[in-house]
């Protein structure tokens, strides 16, 4: 018996898939449906279906079976197709190539003209365009409000959620301090959470500030902390930046730290900010974006 297998985002579009390459209809077939499928959330454990659509077998007609054959066929044609029938037949026809007479006519001539050149004039940088030192916007605090409030609860749940799907157990804690919500995450499985030089970390906290600032018409400022990671980091990255900048102070040569992400980068601009004796700016892309710490005077 010939069967196909197909695999799709739900069983309907599957079965409609079976159907129009096997080029039947659903009383010629048997359907088993082998694996329902499943959305998921937010991306994560999202399964497609799977069915799998048999040919019946023809077997010899008889002078019975050819009568209520007939009467099957009588009652199918005064009776309305189902959905899925009607859906296969509409995706056939649109596979089926278009037959069409078209002329073709000459060409005409088409006569073209050079394009004329501009003249751009280019004027030299000026030093200080040069040596911008990269500094963090200031942003207005925002005084957090009832609707805030309530908005933080929905975004604790969302976090939960989210940890729960990544297979994270997990206990958050929050507080509002300054005009932000800053939530800390406790758990056994903080390298996870981590991730290779804090990536899953801010990832999720992207996704937390989003979550958190989808209804509000003030942005609210969201810091997503494990087991005070984020403090230890600052403070790591404070003095790295301190003794770097006395030896590019002390050799009158550039030092070029290692790539980091925007967070990490602006730490390093308000560490050095108001130094006296050297300055700093961000050269290359991400994620290969990096701080040179340059000599004021060499």
């Amino acid at each position: 018996m010939k069967f196909v297998e197909k695999v799709a985002k739900d069983v309907d579009t599957a079965i409609i898939d079976g159907l129009v390459e096997l080029g039947a209809t659903t009383n010629q077939v048997n359907i088993d449906v082998l694996e329902k499928g499943s959305k998921g959330f937010l991306g994560f454990g999202v399964k497609k279906a799977r069915v799998r659509i048999t040919l019946k077998s023809q077997k010899k007609e008889t002078k019975g079976s050819k009568k209520n054959e007939k009467k099957l066929t009588e009652k199918k044609i005064q009776g309305k197709p189902s959905n899925i029938e009607k859906e296969a037949a509409v995706k056939k026809k649109k596979q089926e190539p278009i037959k069409q007479d078209v002329k073709a006519e000459p060409l005409k001539e088409i006569k073209t003209e050079p394009p004329k050149q501009k003249v751009i004039k280019i004027e030299p940088l000026k030093q200080e365009q040069i040596f911008k030192t990269e500094q963090p916007a200031i942003q207005p605090e925002v005084d957090i409000n009832t609707e805030e409030i309530i908005s933080t609860k929905e975004t604790l749940k969302f976090l939960q959620d989210l940890l729960n799907l990544m297979n994270i157990t997990a206990k958050l804690e929050s507080k509002i301090e300054k005009g932000k919500i800053i939530i800390n995450i406790n758990s056994e499985q903080a390298g996870l959470i981590i991730g290779k030089k804090g990536e899953t970390l801010e990832a999720l906290q992207y996704l937390t500030y989003l979550v958190a600032n989808k209804n509000n018409d003030k942005f609210v400022k969201i810091v997503v902390d494990v087991e005070n990671y984020r403090e230890r980091r600052e403070e790591s990255i404070r003095r790295m930046a301190f003794n770097m900048a006395k030896k590019a102070a002390k050799t009158r040569k550039s030092v070029s730290l290692e790539p980091m992400n925007a967070y990490d980068r602006r730490i390093v601009h308000e560490t050095l900010q108001n130094d006296k004796f050297v300055t700093t700016e961000s050269e290359g892309k991400d994620p290969h974006r990096k701080v040179i710490i340059r000599p004021k005077y060499s």
